[in-house]
């Protein structure tokens, strides 16, 4: 549409399910990528499920990706938040939060530490 406001939002859980290649869909959305949803194929924290995040992030890399990366971590219910209202999911808040950071920060450490 040619919006400077208009662009692609990605979710790796959703990726997963819809691409054949969730690493090359990003590289294909390029500038147009705004925001990305990152949760394992399980909608748990990256590393508990099965997705490579290696080629994601490099992906991000490539193509030179500046927005936000934020984590999207959910109980794999039909109704994820009303299991989290009922008192349940509780390891989805810093547990899983903080399973997620780590497990990024060290793909994202072996990546640069490969491009110096």
């Amino acid at each position: 549409v040619n919006l400077p406001n208009v662009g692609v939002m990605g979710g790796t859980f959703q990726m997963n399910v819809e691409e054949e290649n969730v690493a090359e869909a990003i590289r294909q959305s390029g500038d147009a990528l705004i925001h990305i949803h990152f949760a394992d194929s399980n909608r748990k924290a990256p590393g508990l499920g099965h997705i490579d995040f290696a080629p994601v992030l490099q992906a991000l890399k490539d193509i030179d990706y500046k927005g936000h990366l934020t984590f999207e971590i959910l109980p794999a219910a039909a109704d994820p938040f009303g299991v989290m209202k009922k008192g349940g999911g509780l390891e989805f808040f810093d547990d899983y939060t903080k399973k997620s950071i780590d497990h990024i920060k060290s793909i994202e450490k072996s990546l640069f530490a490969k491009s110096l």
